[in-house]
C-alpha cells in the first residue's frame, strides 16, 4: 500500500516486460546463461548423439539388412543360417587361406571371374550388401540352393 504523499515509479514503456518480452529478448541474453549452456545443454546433447550413434547399426545387423535386401522372403531365413554359420555374420570374415571372404565366406578361385563380372572388385566382398548380391547370384546358378556352402544345412 501506498502511503499518502508516496508517487508511484514511472514506468518505462520502451521495457521490455512492458512490451511484451523477457528481458534477454531485448538485447544479450541474462548474466550465466551462455555458461549454462556451453556447461550444461552442450554436454548433454553430445552424450545423446554419441548414444543415438553407439546404438545404431550393429555389423550383424547390417549382415541381416543385406540378406534379406537380396534373397527373396521364403529364402531369407535359411540365407541368415548359412551366413551365420560360415561367417558368424561378420561382414569382414576371411577365412585363415584367404580364400573364402565375407559373411557368405564366398571362395575367390571359384568366384572371382563372377564378381568381376558383376562389376566388383575381389576387396568388395566385404561388403555385406554386395556379398550377399553375389551370393544370390550363386545361390540361383546351383538352381536355388544353398549346396554351393559346407554350412547348406543349417
Amino acid at each position: 500500500m501506498l502511503s499518502r504523499g508516496e508517487v508511484l515509479p514511472r514506468r518505462d514503456p520502451s521495457h521490455p516486460v512492458l512490451q511484451g518480452r523477457a528481458p534477454w529478448q531485448a538485447g544479450s541474453p541474462p548474466k550465466g546463461s551462455l555458461d549454462l549452456v556451453k556447461r550444461i545443454v552442450l554436454p548433454v546433447l553430445a552424450a545423446v548423439a554419441l548414444l543415438v550413434g553407439a546404438s545404431g547399426c550393429t555389423p550383424e545387423a547390417e549382415a541381416r539388412d543385406a540378406i534379406v535386401k537380396w534373397f527373396p522372403d521364403w529364402a531369407e531365413a535359411k540365407a541368415i543360417r548359412v551366413a551365420d554359420c560360415e561367417s558368424g555374420l561378420n561382414p569382414d570374415a576371411v577365412s585363415p587361406g584367404g580364400a573364402n571372404w565375407g559373411l557368405f565366406q564366398i571362395n575367390r578361385t571359384s568366384w572371382e571371374s563372377t564378381v568381376r563380372s558383376m562389376g566388383y572388385s575381389w576387396s568388395q566382398m566385404t561388403d555385406p550388401y554386395i556379398n550377399s548380391k553375389v551370393a544370390l547370384h550363386i545361390y540361383k546358378a546351383a538352381g536355388n540352393s544353398f549346396n554351393p556352402w559346407g554350412c547348406r544345412n543349417a
